[in-house]
Order: structure tokens, then sequence, then C-alpha cells
């Protein structure tokens, strides 16, 4: 499981360098690429393993309007 959790918040990681996939959209407001601006949601990504289980989360409370 621990590799399993270090692949998924591998995976999460590599598509906010990406930008998305697909590509997320843009803010008018903003220059750059949208979630990265102040790397706060970004830097937050953890992983969390036990015997039954692999998880990748983040406790920033913005995150889940982002996602919607």
């Amino acid at each position: 499981m621990r590799s399993l959790a270090g692949t998924m918040e591998s995976a999460v990681l590599q598509n906010f360098e990406s930008g998305g996939r697909p590509k997320w959209k843009g803010i008018e407001h903003r220059q750059g690429t949208p979630l990265v601006d102040t790397e706060n949601l970004m830097s937050s990504i953890t992983s969390f393993y036990d015997n039954d289980s692999a998880l990748v989360g983040t406790n920033v409370i913005y995150a889940v309007e982002d996602q919607t």
C-alpha cells in the first residue's frame, strides 16, 4: 500500500504541474496555472496508507469548491 499511496500522490502532483487533465479552466483575474498561484493547495497534498487502503488528500477547505 505504501507504493500505491506514493504513486497516487505523485499522479496528483503531476496533475498540478501539467495544469490539469483535462486542462483546468483559466481564472480571469489571474495569470499562470490555475490552482498553483500560491502553491498552498499543491503543497498541502498528503498521502496515507495502512494494510488495507491508500488515500491522497488535502486539509485545505476550498479544495472541495475548486473540484466542482
